[in-house]
C-alpha cells in the first residue's frame, strides 16, 4: 500500500517537473520577444515569474524543473550562436539554468519566512516585502547570467555592471507583473459588475491605451520627438487601480507592458538615450516603478475596505444585539447629558428612546440615590476604563420607581466611542423577591431565636427563683441553724441576677438608635463601679484607677446605653476571678482629641483564643450560667454609637476590654441586625 502510493507521487512529481519544464521553455522563447537585439537579456523575463510561483504553490522538491527549461531555452539560444561550441554552449546553459533555479528558491524562501503562506496581495506591508524578496533572490540570477554572459564574450567584462542590472531588473519585473495575476486568478474575484462600471472600465482602459499609443507609437509627434512625459500613463493606472482593485491594476500593467516595450524597442518614446542599453534600463525602472506603485496602491486600497467592511459589520452586529437585548444601553457625556438609549429602553421604562435625549440622566434618578448616583458617576469620570457598579431607583413613565443595577465605563478617550457606556438592568423583581427572603429569613431566625431563648430565660431563672425558695421556706419555718441576714442576701443576690437576665432580653429585643446628651464618663463609670462592687462585696478585688481626663470631661452619648455597656463588661470582669482576690484596673485615655479609650484589665481566667471569635454572637456563652447577650449587646451598642469595641484575652492571664467612644456625636448609622 505505502509502495504504491509512493510511486504515484513520484509519478505525479515526474508530471509537474516535465509540465513545468514545457511550460518555461516556452514562456522563456515569448520571453526573448522582449530581449534587446544581440542578446538574451528581456525587459520582462516571464519565466521568472513562472518558477517563484511553482515553487511557492508546488514546493521545493520541483526545482528540477525550473533548471531543465531553463536550461532547454538557454541551449536553444546559444545554438543559433555559431560562434560558441557545443561544450560551451551546455556548460553556459547549465550555468544559467542553476542561476534561474536558485532564483525561485530564494525568492520562495525569503518570502516565506517574512509572511509564511499567506497571500502578499492583502497587506501593504506583505507587498513591500514581496518587492523585497524578489529583488534579493533575482540578484543570484542576475550575478549568474552576467558572468555567463562575460565568460561567453570576454569583451563584455566592462560591461558586467550594465549587464547585471538589466538582467536584474528585467527578472525583477516578470515576477512583479506576472506573479499578481496567478495570486489575483487564485484568491481575487473579479469585482461585481454592471453596465454603468464596464462602460467605466473600458473607457478607463481605452484612455490608457491611447496615452500609451500617443508616447510610444511613431505615429504621434510625442512618441517621434521623446518629448519626456515619462509617467503621464501612471495617474491612468493609478485611476484603474482605485476604481477596480486588483484586476484594474494588473490588467492596466499587462496593457501598457506589451506597448512600452514595443516601443522603445522601435526607437520611440521618452525611455530612448544614448545606447541601448540606457534606454532598458529606463525602461525596465518605470516598469518597476509602475508595478510597484499599482501593487502598493491596490493592497492599501483593499486593507481600507477591509476594514470599512469589518466596522460596517461591527456596527451591524452591535446594533442587532443592542435592539434585541433586554438590557438597557445608554451614553451620556461627562456631564450625564444623554447622547443615545437603546431601544429596550422603551420596554423597560416606558419612555421611547428619544424621549431621554438631551436630557440628564440625574432627572430620573430617585432623591434618596441622587447623592450615592452622583458620587458613583465622579468615580466613572476620575477612573478612565474602569467597570462602576451601582444599584438605585429609576423613574418609570408611569411615575413608579424602578430598580435599576447598572456598570458604568469611562470610554471618553477611546477615540471610536468617545463617551459614557452605561449598560443597566431592571431588577425590580429581584429586589422584591430579595425583600420576601429577607423578611423571610428574619421570621426563621426571630423564631430560632425565641427558641433558644426560652430554654435560656427557663434554666437561668429556675437557679434563682430555686434559692429564692428555699431561702424563703427557711425564713417560713425559722430555721436556726442559718442566720436571717444571709437568707435575704441571698434573696436580694438573686432577684438581682434575674433582674439582669430580663434587663439583657430587654434590651437585645429593644436596641434601637441612641438618644444622645451630654454625659461625664467619668462619673457613669464611677456609678457603674460602686454598683458592681455591691453585688460582688464577698469578692477581695482592687480597682486601680488610672483617669488621664478631667471629672468633668463630657461627651455625647446615650448614658443609658453606655451605662449598661459598662455594667456588663464589670460583670464579667469580676465574674471572671479565680478566687476571692483579684485585681481590675481602669485606664481612661484621649484617642487623638476625637475620641475617648475606656480600658478595663482583669487577671481573671481569660477567654480560649478558639472562642475569641464567637463571643458576640447572640447566646453563645462559655459560662455555666448567662445568656450570652451580654457582649452581643454592648458591641451593637458600641457600634451605634460609631465606636470601637475591641477584646483581648490569654487563656489563665485575663482579658483587656477597649470601649472607644466618639467625644462629640455622629450621624446615626443603621442597625445591621
Amino acid at each position: 500500500m505505502n509502495v504504491h502510493k509512493i510511486r504515484i507521487s513520484q509519478i505525479l512529481d515526474a508530471f509537474w517537473i516535465l509540465a513545468i519544464a514545457v511550460v518555461y521553455y516556452w514562456s522563456a522563447q515569448l520571453g526573448f520577444l522582449f530581449a534587446w537585439k544581440n542578446s538574451n537579456v528581456s525587459a520582462v523575463w516571464i519565466p521568472s515569474a513562472l518558477g517563484f510561483t511553482a515553487i511557492f504553490f508546488l514546493g521545493y522538491r520541483l526545482w528540477p524543473a525550473i533548471w531543465l527549461g531553463a536550461f532547454l531555452a538557454n541551449a536553444t539560444y546559444f545554438l543559433s550562436n555559431p560562434s560558441l561550441g557545443f561544450a560551451q554552449t551546455v556548460l553556459f546553459s547549465t550555468l544559467i539554468g542553476i542561476g534561474n533555479t536558485l532564483e525561485a528558491v530564494a525568492v520562495c524562501f525569503v518570502l516565506k519566512k517574512l509572511i509564511g503562506h499567506r497571500n502578499p496581495l492583502h497587506k501593504a506591508q506583505d507587498i513591500l516585502r514581496f518587492m523585497m524578496a524578489a529583488m534579493s533572490g533575482c540578484a543570484i540570477s542576475a550575478f549568474v547570467g552576467a558572468l555567463t554572459g562575460c565568460l561567453s564574450n570576454p569583451s563584455f567584462w566592462n560591461l558586467y555592471a550594465m549587464i547585471w542590472s538589466t538582467w536584474w531588473l528585467g527578472d525583477i519585473s516578470g515576477i512583479l507583473i506576472l506573479t499578481p495575476v496567478f495570486w489575483a486568478l487564485g484568491q481575487r474575484p473579479f469585482p461585481k459588475a454592471n453596465a454603468r462600471r464596464i462602460t467605466e472600465f473600458v473607457i478607463s482602459l481605452s484612455i490608457l491605451i491611447f496615452v500609451e499609443w500617443m508616447i510610444f507609437s511613431g505615429k504621434s509627434i510625442i512618441g517621434q520627438t521623446h518629448i519626456p512625459i515619462t509617467y503621464l500613463s501612471l495617474p491612468l493606472m493609478v485611476w484603474l487601480t482605485y476604481r477596480f482593485d486588483y484586476w484594474g491594476a494588473i490588467i492596466s500593467i499587462l496593457v501598457t507592458l506589451p506597448i512600452t516595450v514595443y516601443g522603445t524597442k522601435l526607437g520611440f518614446g521618452p525611455f530612448i538615450g544614448a545606447d541601448a542599453s540606457g534606454s532598458l534600463v529606463l525602461l525596465q525602472t518605470f516598469i518597476v516603478t509602475a508595478c510597484g506603485t499599482n501593487l502598493l496602491l491596490a493592497a492599501a486600497l483593499y486593507e481600507r475596505r477591509q476594514a470599512q467592511q469589518e466596522v460596517v459589520l461591527r456596527e451591524q452586529r452591535f446594533r442587532a444585539l443592542v435592539e434585541n437585548s433586554l438590557d438597557m444601553i445608554t451614553l451620556v457625556n461627562l456631564i450625564g447629558i444623554i447622547s443615545y438609549c437603546s431601544p429596550s429602553t422603551a420596554k423597560v421604562m416606558g419612555y421611547q428612546p428619544e424621549d431621554y435625549l438631551g436630557k440628564s440622566m440625574f432627572d430620573f434618578v430617585h432623591p434618596e440615590d441622587e447623592p450615592g448616583t452622583i458620587l458613583k458617576f465622579s468615580h466613572i469620570l476620575s477612573h478612565p476604563g474602569e467597570v462602576v457598579n451601582i444599584v438605585l431607583r429609576v423613574r418609570h413613565k408611569n411615575g413608579s420607581w424602578r430598580w435599576i443595577e447598572a456598570d458604568g465605563q469611562n470610554l471618553l478617550a477611546d477615540p471610536a466611542i468617545g463617551t459614557i457606556v452605561i449598560n443597566h438592568r431592571d431588577i425590580t423583581q429581584r429586589k422584591q423577591a430579595e425583600e420576601v427572603l429577607k423578611n423571610e429569613l428574619k421570621q426563621a431566625a426571630r423564631l430560632a431565636d425565641l427558641g433558644t431563648l426560652a430554654a435560656i430565660v427557663a434554666h437561668e431563672l429556675r437557679t434563682p427563683l430555686g434559692v429564692i425558695q428555699v431561702a424563703s421556706h427557711n425564713l417560713k419555718h425559722k430555721n436556726k441553724e442559718l442566720a436571717q441576714d444571709k437568707h435575704l442576701d441571698n434573696i436580694q443576690k438573686k432577684v438581682w441576677e434575674g433582674n439582669r437576665i430580663i434587663d439583657n432580653l430587654l434590651s437585645y429585643s429593644r436596641i434601637k438608635i441612641p438618644s444622645y446628651e451630654p454625659c461625664a464618663i467619668l462619673t457613669l463609670l464611677e456609678e457603674c463601679v460602686l454598683n458592681i462592687q455591691n453585688q460582688f462585696k464577698e469578692l477581695e478585688v482592687a480597682v486601680q484607677k488610672n483617669y488621664q481626663i478631667s471629672d468633668d470631661f463630657v461627651i455625647e452619648a446615650d448614658s443609658n446605653q453606655i451605662r449598661e455597656v459598662l455594667v456588663n463588661v464589670l460583670d464579667n470582669a469580676y465574674q471572671a476571678m479565680k478566687d476571692k482576690s483579684g485585681r481590675i484596673e481602669l485606664t481612661v485615655q484621649k484617642r487623638d482629641n476625637e475620641y475617648v479609650e475606656i480600658s478595663i484589665k482583669d487577671n481573671g481566667v481569660g477567654i480560649d483564643a478558639e472562642d475569641l471569635d464567637k463571643i458576640f454572637l447572640p447566646f453563645y456563652t462559655t459560662k455555666a450560667k448567662g445568656t450570652g447577650l451580654g457582649l452581643s449587646i454592648c458591641n451593637e451598642l458600641v457600634n451605634l454609637h460609631h465606636g470601637h469595641f475591641e477584646i483581648q484575652s490569654i487563656k489563665d492571664h485575663g482579658t483587656t476590654v477597649h470601649i472607644v467612644l466618639p467625644v462629640h456625636c455622629k450621624a446615626p448609622r443603621s442597625n445591621n441586625k
